[in-house]
């Protein structure tokens, strides 16, 4: 932390890191073609500290998805965790890992989850951390 008077500092919610760190690696690309190798290391600098700043099972989702998905979380008492295997899938177990909260649900960004997968119970013990409930996320039943 500097004390500089021309830096700042600014709290972000565990919701938004990773889509903040998504928009910069935006901005990082967008200075490719360009002569602003300054302006390009420094947001690639900043989308890295973002992104290690994010929550590990953000990488599940998509960034958008997990940002609404954390808020949803934020406010339901019972959200709960399921793989939901698609339509068009007729062979096997695998599927989307599923948060539903309140009256919406919340998609993994890959479907290629198994019911036994680490996934399911780190974003399984990460809903349980931010609940604003001490109950623990349910499966679906």
């Amino acid at each position: 932390m500097s004390n500089h008077p021309r830096t700042i500092s600014i709290e972000f919610d565990i919701a938004d890191l990773a889509m903040l760190a998504h928009a910069m690696m935006i901005q990082r690309n967008c200075q490719l073609g360009t002569r602003n190798y300054i302006a390009r290391e420094r947001a690639d600098a900043i989308a890295k500290q973002l992104a290690a700043a994010a929550p590990k099972v953000s990488r599940h989702f998509d960034d958008a998805v997990f940002c609404e998905l954390v808020v949803a979380v934020y406010e339901t008492p019972e959200p709960t965790i399921e793989i939901e295997r698609p339509s068009w899938r007729t062979w096997g177990s695998e599927g989307f890992i599923t948060v539903t909260a309140g009256e919406r649900k919340y998609r993994s960004a890959n479907s290629d989850h198994i019911p036994e997968c680490a996934a399911l119970g780190e974003i399984r013990d990460f809903i349980t951390e931010i609940s604003p409930i001490a109950a623990p996320a349910s499966p679906a039943l």
